[in-house]
């Protein structure tokens, strides 16, 4: 009987396949054009559709598919997976081992990690990478101090909160909270001033080829031989050189990089090209982009002017026929300047310009009359109980002698305005010290409130500076000490009655990172009008430097044209003990 029904079902299949290829002949072999599911894949050949299935209900499965299915199909213990697809065919509650342990994925608290298969605390973390294995709200100690994670304000242990990290805290900064040193250059986050720049801080000079001399820093106080960057500029067959640097993150991406412009295009025409340089691979090799030209030079005090976190510059402009007829504080914002920016300079931040300017404040009260006005290269909040904007300090002396010199502040108003100038105080008021060439601001005596540093000319006392210390209430201590001396032997110049020690070109940054800032000052050693040294005094956090120095780079024509790095904001605020 079974083998009666079998020969009637080969018996009716050959027929269905018969009857199916004389409906084709019927047609004079044509392809199948009938409305359904068996659509021709191919000329019919013999009569038959080649590659149609034609024992089903139309399920668009050829007949050669079916018979893999049939043979490769078994599923051994029926969980929906065939055995050539399942990590445990014998298993009806297992068929994958997403880390080939062994032990099937349903089963397997860590399914991802080979090295474990418990989870005792049921938190989501294997055991082998759960730092608290039987505490389901801890799974991380990042700094080891036995606090986890979830409960640790600062998981690095690099002294700065996560909220600081994450928030621009108070190194001004964002970093990674759970990692101490988030660049991994060897500098922890509060003491880097670039927490996401793994290559080391550098000194810019202008140099006698028309590039730029790169000084790597050893962040020991030594510096690496210079290396030529910039690419030769050339202006209607002149060739031009660089200037004019300001270093710090303007694209605020956490990594140095630095703007400058070229000498003037033409004479007698305020015309410069101006150019962002950023590193991408290697510690001494820039990229560079040339955004435009521009008629006011972009250079001054590095600062965040209106608080948004950028890198702003200000610019003090004045009118010198010969003394002082007016002056303007001009107010740069980074428009999110970078290497795709359209222009240098706009009045409104859809212009796509590198910098939006802010309309001129005008100080002409100030220093109309005066022989010297100035604006210290750094700033500082002097009144952090009133708010926490930035502000200006402006110096100015009447005379190219002996002269008082009078320092001002100018309060910000955290918009990229600022107050019109007031008057802190009189240095030099007895002529027994000497005008105040270079003004900087830094906490040199490591107490948390910021401090002045004025001095270094050729009348007075020659080469000397004077720290002035902050009193905390946003004044000073008018009682001062000797910071350096740059002629200790009040020297006179070889062909000339002045003595040696004016300088304009004092900055101050912590150079190796030893927690105390570091001078950098170019001087005329031998005469005026010779080469000079760019000399480093190292900070003695006493409100001192030297007395010895170093020397960075050969002697230079150049030696005052240097730049150094700048932080986003001081590390220091004044403060109310």
């Amino acid at each position: 009987m079974r083998q009666t029904a079998k020969l009637l079902s080969i018996f009716l299949l050959s027929l269905s396949v018969a009857t199916s290829a004389c409906s084709d002949d019927e047609t004079g072999g044509a392809n199948n054009t009938t409305n359904n599911s068996l659509a021709d894949v191919a000329p019919d050949s013999g009569g038959a559709d080649v590659g149609v299935d034609a024992s089903d209900t139309g399920d668009d499965v050829t007949d050669a598919e079916d018979d893999t299915e049939d043979d490769t199909g078994a599923d051994s213990d029926n969980d929906g997976y065939p055995d050539d697809q399942d990590a445990f065919p014998e298993d009806p509650n297992e068929w994958s081992d997403t880390d080939g342990d062994g032990t099937g994925d349903n089963s397997d608290a860590c399914p991802a990690n080979p090295n474990g298969q418990v989870d005792s605390d049921s938190d989501g973390t294997c055991d082998a990478e759960d730092a608290f294995p039987d505490d389901p709200s801890e799974q991380l100690d990042t700094d080891g101090d036995g606090t986890g994670n979830n409960a640790d304000d600062d998981d690095d242990g690099d002294g700065l909160s996560d909220a600081e990290e994450l928030d621009w805290g108070t190194d001004c900064l964002r970093s990674n909270p759970l990692a101490a040193d988030t660049d991994g250059d060897g500098v922890d986050d509060p003491d880097d001033p670039y927490p996401f720049e793994p290559f080391p801080e550098f000194v810019l000079r202008q140099n006698d080829q028309q590039t730029i001399d790169l000084f790597l820093s050893n962040r020991d106080g030594t510096f690496q031989a210079p290396a030529q960057i910039g690419a030769p500029i050339t202006h209607a067959g002149n060739t031009l050189a660089y200037g004019l640097f300001s270093i710090g993150d303007f694209d605020a991406n956490g990594e140095i990089d630095f703007i400058a412009h070229s000498s003037r295009l033409t004479d007698g025409n305020p015309t410069r090209n101006f150019y962002f340089f950023w590193r991408d691979s290697k510690a001494d090799e820039f990229q560079q982009a040339h955004i435009g030209t521009t008629d006011e030079p972009i250079y001054g005090t590095v600062m965040d002017a209106n608080g948004d976190h950028k890198f702003d510059v200000v610019r003090f402009e004045y009118d010198k026929p010969n003394y002082i007829s007016g002056g303007r504080i001009i107010v740069y914002l980074n428009n999110d300047g970078n290497a795709f920016s359209s222009c240098v300079v706009g009045d409104d931040p859809n212009d796509g310009c590198f910098f939006v300017r802010m309309p001129p404040i005008d100080i002409t009260s100030t220093v109309d009359g005066e022989w010297v006005a100035r604006l210290a290269g750094q700033a500082v909040n002097l009144n952090p109980n009133t708010d926490d904007h930035d502000d200006l300090t402006l110096i100015t002396y009447s005379s190219g002698g002996n002269a008082a010199t009078q320092v001002y502040t100018l309060f910000g108003n955290g918009d990229g305005t600022f107050g019109q100038p007031q008057v802190q105080f009189t240095h030099n008021q007895s002529a027994s010290q000497a005008p105040a060439n270079s003004t900087l601001f830094a906490d040199v005596n490591n107490d948390g409130t910021g401090d002045v540093v004025l001095g270094f000319d050729d009348d007075g006392k020659p080469g000397e500076a004077w720290t002035y210390f902050g009193d905390g209430t946003g004044g000073f201590d008018t009682s001062s000490i000797t910071a350096v001396d740059l002629n200790p032997t009040d020297a006179d110049e070889t062909n000339g009655s002045e003595s040696l020690g004016r300088t304009g070109s004092g900055r101050i940054f912590d150079i190796d990172f030893d927690g105390n800032v570091d001078l950098l000052v170019g001087y005329e050693h031998q005469n005026y009008g010779d080469p000079g040294q760019t000399r480093l005094y190292m900070g003695n956090g006493d409100g001192t430097f030297g007395p010895s120095h170093s020397v960075i780079g050969p002697v230079s024509q150049h030696a005052h044209r240097f730049a150094i790095p700048q932080r986003l904001c001081p590390s220091f605020q004044f403060v109310t003990p």
